[in-house]
């Protein structure tokens, strides 16, 4: 039976929690980097894809890749969910089987959308920043966002790699 689902707007600490996991032990932060890992290689699978575009984007010529969260198709979003399952690690498939779970004959796993939503929504914010100098502006020009969106003023937070 798994976990009773996790929105993806819930912060790392509720996810955890959910998990059985502490944020203070480093055996449960590793096995976490690994998940956020297998999530962020998802995450640039789907993103780099124009067959998941979403119609209206797939038509618009200046729609390019990196393709952010809301110009991937539900079915391909859905289609890395299962892939990021099927190819998980034997570390973290044991966590992956918390959240996973048939609605009918429906495969899906709240785990792995939990964390692809997080991992799209940093990289996303991120390259919405960005500017015509890329990945150089980022850092003196755009806000630097520490851990709670707000500024830090040194350089962007990285939930993926926790930095």
């Amino acid at each position: 039976m798994p976990l009773p689902k996790l929105a993806p707007s819930k912060t790392k600490g509720d996810f955890f929690r959910r998990l059985g996991l502490r944020e203070d032990c480093p055996a449960h932060k590793e096995l976490y980097e690994l998940m956020k890992e297998e999530a962020a290689e998802g995450r640039r699978r789907t993103s780099q894809d124009p067959s998941n575009l979403v119609p209206q984007c797939r038509a618009d010529p200046t729609v390019q890749p990196p393709y952010s969260s809301n110009q991937i198709t539900e079915t391909a979003m859905h289609r890395e969910v299962l892939n990021v399952y099927q190819s998980a690690s034997e570390r973290t498939r044991p966590l992956y089987d918390l959240g996973h779970y048939m609605d009918g004959r429906n495969e899906d796993n709240w785990i792995i959308r939990w964390l692809l939503w997080h991992v799209f929504r940093y990289r996303d914010n991120r390259n919405r920043h960005r500017g015509d100098a890329g990945a150089a502006q980022d850092a003196s020009a755009d806000g630097n966002h520490g851990p709670g969106g707000g500024s830090t003023g040194t350089e962007m937070y990285d939930p993926v790699r926790d930095l």
